[in-house]
């Protein structure tokens, strides 16, 4: 999987195995932070283990996710 952090402020985890997530979701982070990033959208799917893995690994970064407005299967994750 190839990810062009760059563009995207948004980053699809479908298709993504859970053991992939942290790694994945890091990196996504990491360049949003490096770039002054407030906010980005990271969709999860419906999946509530998915939902899990991404809030547990947002809040070690002291950074909040929260559902996005009338749609379940993707997290908002404010950065700052």
């Amino acid at each position: 999987m190839v990810l062009n952090y760059e563009v995207m402020d948004e980053l699809d985890l479908h298709h993504t195995r859970h053991a992939e997530v942290n790694r994945v979701l890091e990196n996504f982070l990491y360049e949003h932070i490096k770039k002054g990033t407030s906010e980005v959208k990271v969709i999860t799917g419906k999946s509530p283990e998915m939902q899990k893995i991404v809030t547990n690994i947002v809040e070690q970064y002291n950074m909040t996710a929260t559902d996005e407005w009338n749609n379940f299967g993707c997290l908002i994750v404010k950065m700052t």
